[in-house]
Protein backbone atom coordinates (compact mmCIF):
# COMPACT_ATOMS: atom_id res chain seq x y z
CA UNK A 1 0.00 0.00 0.00
CA UNK A 2 2.42 2.35 0.79
CA UNK A 3 4.50 1.66 -2.68
CA UNK A 4 1.20 2.96 -4.27
CA UNK A 5 0.93 5.92 -2.58
CA UNK A 6 4.63 6.63 -3.24
CA UNK A 7 4.33 5.20 -7.18
CA UNK A 8 0.63 7.63 -7.64
CA UNK A 9 2.53 10.87 -5.93
CA UNK A 10 5.30 10.50 -8.71
CA UNK A 11 2.98 9.70 -11.46
CA UNK A 12 0.71 13.26 -10.57
CA UNK A 13 4.21 15.11 -9.66
CA UNK A 14 4.96 14.27 -13.90
CA UNK A 15 1.45 15.62 -14.69
CA UNK A 16 1.40 19.18 -17.05
CA UNK A 17 -0.56 22.00 -16.57
CA UNK A 18 -3.69 22.04 -17.97
CA UNK A 19 -3.71 24.40 -21.53
CA UNK A 20 -6.20 26.90 -20.01
CA UNK A 21 -4.36 27.37 -16.93
CA UNK A 22 -0.45 27.47 -19.06
CA UNK A 23 0.43 31.32 -19.51
CA UNK A 24 3.86 30.30 -20.71
CA UNK A 25 4.32 32.36 -23.66
CA UNK A 26 1.18 34.82 -23.39
CA UNK A 27 3.38 37.67 -23.77
CA UNK A 28 4.83 36.88 -27.38
CA UNK A 29 0.68 35.86 -28.52
CA UNK A 30 0.19 38.74 -27.38
CA UNK A 31 2.08 41.19 -28.49
CA UNK A 32 1.78 38.99 -32.04
CA UNK A 33 -1.78 40.03 -31.75
CA UNK A 34 -1.39 43.96 -30.68
CA UNK A 35 1.61 44.52 -32.87
CA UNK A 36 0.44 44.78 -36.36
CA UNK A 37 -2.63 47.38 -35.35
CA UNK A 38 0.36 49.20 -33.43
CA UNK A 39 2.73 49.91 -36.29
CA UNK A 40 -0.26 50.41 -38.55
CA UNK A 41 -0.98 53.33 -36.52
CA UNK A 42 2.47 54.50 -35.92
CA UNK A 43 3.20 54.51 -39.54
CA UNK A 44 0.07 56.18 -40.59
CA UNK A 45 0.65 58.96 -37.98
CA UNK A 46 4.12 59.08 -39.97
CA UNK A 47 2.29 59.09 -43.77
CA UNK A 48 -0.05 61.94 -43.03
CA UNK A 49 2.57 63.72 -41.18
CA UNK A 50 5.39 63.61 -44.44
CA UNK A 51 1.69 64.46 -46.58
CA UNK A 52 0.73 67.15 -44.97
CA UNK A 53 4.49 68.45 -45.24
CA UNK A 54 3.79 68.17 -49.14
CA UNK A 55 0.73 69.91 -49.17
CA UNK A 56 2.20 73.27 -47.25
CA UNK A 57 5.88 73.11 -49.50
CA UNK A 58 3.68 72.75 -52.56
CA UNK A 59 1.47 75.81 -51.76
CA UNK A 60 4.22 77.90 -50.62
CA UNK A 61 6.26 76.85 -53.44
CA UNK A 62 2.67 78.34 -55.87
CA UNK A 63 2.54 81.44 -53.72
CA UNK A 64 6.38 81.93 -54.13
CA UNK A 65 6.02 81.78 -57.81
CA UNK A 66 2.33 83.83 -57.49
CA UNK A 67 4.70 86.75 -55.94
CA UNK A 68 7.33 86.65 -58.70
CA UNK A 69 4.27 87.15 -61.26
CA UNK A 70 2.67 89.75 -59.26
CA UNK A 71 5.79 92.13 -58.86
CA UNK A 72 6.94 91.43 -62.43
CA UNK A 73 9.93 88.75 -61.62
CA UNK A 74 8.40 86.14 -63.53
CA UNK A 75 10.26 85.30 -67.37
CA UNK A 76 7.67 86.83 -69.96
CA UNK A 77 6.11 84.76 -72.48
CA UNK A 78 7.86 86.15 -75.31
CA UNK A 79 11.45 85.02 -73.50
CA UNK A 80 13.63 82.13 -75.50
CA UNK A 81 17.16 80.53 -74.86
CA UNK A 82 19.00 78.66 -77.23
CA UNK A 83 22.36 78.31 -75.40
CA UNK A 84 22.70 74.40 -74.27
CA UNK A 85 21.69 73.19 -70.22
CA UNK A 86 19.89 76.58 -69.68
CA UNK A 87 15.59 76.70 -70.34
CA UNK A 88 14.33 77.29 -73.81
CA UNK A 89 11.25 79.58 -73.00
CA UNK A 90 9.86 81.64 -70.46
CA UNK A 91 7.24 78.99 -69.66
CA UNK A 92 10.34 76.32 -69.64
CA UNK A 93 12.07 78.58 -66.70
CA UNK A 94 8.57 78.95 -64.76
CA UNK A 95 7.84 75.62 -64.69
CA UNK A 96 11.88 75.12 -63.54
CA UNK A 97 11.63 77.59 -60.69
CA UNK A 98 8.65 75.75 -59.34
CA UNK A 99 9.78 72.40 -59.84
CA UNK A 100 12.96 73.05 -58.02
CA UNK A 101 11.71 72.46 -54.24
CA UNK A 102 9.33 69.76 -55.52
CA UNK A 103 11.87 67.42 -57.19
CA UNK A 104 12.44 65.58 -53.40
CA UNK A 105 9.22 64.44 -53.84
CA UNK A 106 9.37 62.84 -57.21
CA UNK A 107 9.68 63.34 -60.88
CA UNK A 108 8.45 66.65 -62.24
CA UNK A 109 7.86 65.44 -65.52
CA UNK A 110 5.49 62.66 -63.95
CA UNK A 111 4.03 64.41 -61.05
CA UNK A 112 3.86 68.08 -61.76
CA UNK A 113 1.81 70.47 -64.09
CA UNK A 114 2.34 74.38 -63.56
CA UNK A 115 -0.63 76.73 -65.60
CA UNK A 116 -0.76 80.30 -65.79
CA UNK A 117 -3.41 82.44 -67.22
CA UNK A 118 -4.15 85.71 -67.71
CA UNK A 119 -7.77 87.03 -67.35
CA UNK A 120 -9.40 90.04 -68.65
CA UNK A 121 -11.61 91.18 -65.17
CA UNK A 122 -12.88 88.94 -62.73
CA UNK A 123 -15.93 88.06 -63.70
CA UNK A 124 -14.08 86.14 -66.54
CA UNK A 125 -11.85 84.64 -63.95
CA UNK A 126 -15.57 83.71 -62.17
CA UNK A 127 -16.80 82.33 -65.68
CA UNK A 128 -13.70 79.76 -65.89
CA UNK A 129 -15.06 76.46 -64.91
CA UNK A 130 -12.51 74.29 -66.46
CA UNK A 131 -10.63 71.91 -63.78
CA UNK A 132 -6.77 71.86 -63.34
CA UNK A 133 -4.66 69.45 -65.59
CA UNK A 134 -3.06 66.65 -64.13
CA UNK A 135 -0.22 64.68 -65.28
CA UNK A 136 -2.16 61.43 -64.95
CA UNK A 137 -4.91 63.30 -67.05
CA UNK A 138 -5.34 61.33 -70.62
CA UNK A 139 -5.66 64.41 -72.46
CA UNK A 140 -2.62 66.19 -69.96
CA UNK A 141 -0.18 67.62 -72.47
CA UNK A 142 2.66 70.10 -71.42
CA UNK A 143 2.97 72.44 -74.58
CA UNK A 144 -1.09 72.96 -74.00
CA UNK A 145 -0.37 73.84 -70.44
CA UNK A 146 -1.10 78.12 -70.65
CA UNK A 147 1.44 80.41 -69.48
CA UNK A 148 0.61 84.12 -69.71
CA UNK A 149 2.10 86.02 -66.46
CA UNK A 150 0.65 89.34 -67.68
CA UNK A 151 1.30 92.86 -68.20
CA UNK A 152 1.02 95.19 -65.51
CA UNK A 153 -2.32 95.47 -63.30
CA UNK A 154 -3.11 91.93 -64.94
CA UNK A 155 -4.93 89.67 -63.43
CA UNK A 156 -3.30 86.33 -63.25
CA UNK A 157 -4.38 82.73 -61.90
CA UNK A 158 -1.52 80.51 -61.17
CA UNK A 159 -2.52 76.62 -60.43
CA UNK A 160 0.10 73.71 -59.84
CA UNK A 161 -0.94 70.11 -59.30
CA UNK A 162 1.33 67.66 -57.78
CA UNK A 163 0.74 63.91 -57.58
CA UNK A 164 1.75 61.57 -54.59
CA UNK A 165 1.42 58.11 -53.55
CA UNK A 166 -0.08 57.22 -50.20
CA UNK A 167 -0.13 53.85 -49.28
CA UNK A 168 -3.10 54.71 -46.21
CA UNK A 169 -5.93 54.50 -48.77
CA UNK A 170 -7.96 56.15 -46.10
CA UNK A 171 -5.44 59.26 -45.71
CA UNK A 172 -6.64 62.08 -48.70
CA UNK A 173 -9.41 60.67 -49.17
CA UNK A 174 -10.82 63.81 -49.84
CA UNK A 175 -8.31 64.52 -52.86
CA UNK A 176 -8.88 63.64 -56.26
CA UNK A 177 -7.70 60.36 -56.72
CA UNK A 178 -5.83 59.13 -60.41
CA UNK A 179 -6.16 55.80 -62.19
CA UNK A 180 -3.01 54.67 -60.97
CA UNK A 181 -3.73 55.14 -57.76
CA UNK A 182 -2.20 58.68 -57.09
CA UNK A 183 -3.14 61.77 -55.11
CA UNK A 184 -3.18 65.18 -56.55
CA UNK A 185 -2.46 68.20 -54.22
CA UNK A 186 -3.99 71.37 -56.03
CA UNK A 187 -2.92 74.73 -55.29
CA UNK A 188 -4.28 77.91 -56.70
CA UNK A 189 -2.77 81.63 -56.15
CA UNK A 190 -4.96 84.62 -57.98
CA UNK A 191 -2.86 87.86 -58.33
CA UNK A 192 -3.28 91.26 -59.50
CA UNK A 193 -0.20 92.39 -61.69
CA UNK A 194 1.61 95.29 -59.46
CA UNK A 195 2.52 98.63 -61.99
CA UNK A 196 5.95 97.05 -62.13
CA UNK A 197 6.47 98.77 -65.85
CA UNK A 198 7.17 101.83 -64.76
CA UNK A 199 9.83 100.58 -62.36
CA UNK A 200 10.20 101.49 -58.31
CA UNK A 201 10.35 105.13 -57.80
CA UNK A 202 13.43 107.00 -58.02
CA UNK A 203 14.71 108.25 -54.53
CA UNK A 204 17.98 109.76 -55.56
CA UNK A 205 18.09 113.16 -53.91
Amino acid sequence: MRLFHIFKFRKTGLRRPSFGKDQKGSTAVEFAMVAPLFLGLLFSIFEAGYFYYQQAVVEDVVARAARDVRVGNAPPASYTDTTPGKCQTGKDCFYQTVCQPLKWFGNCADNLSVDVKTFSSFTALNDDLSSTSCPSDNTYDYNNLNYEPGDELAIVRIRSCFLIRTFNPALGMKLTRTQDNRRAIIAVSIVRNEPFGDGPPDTTP
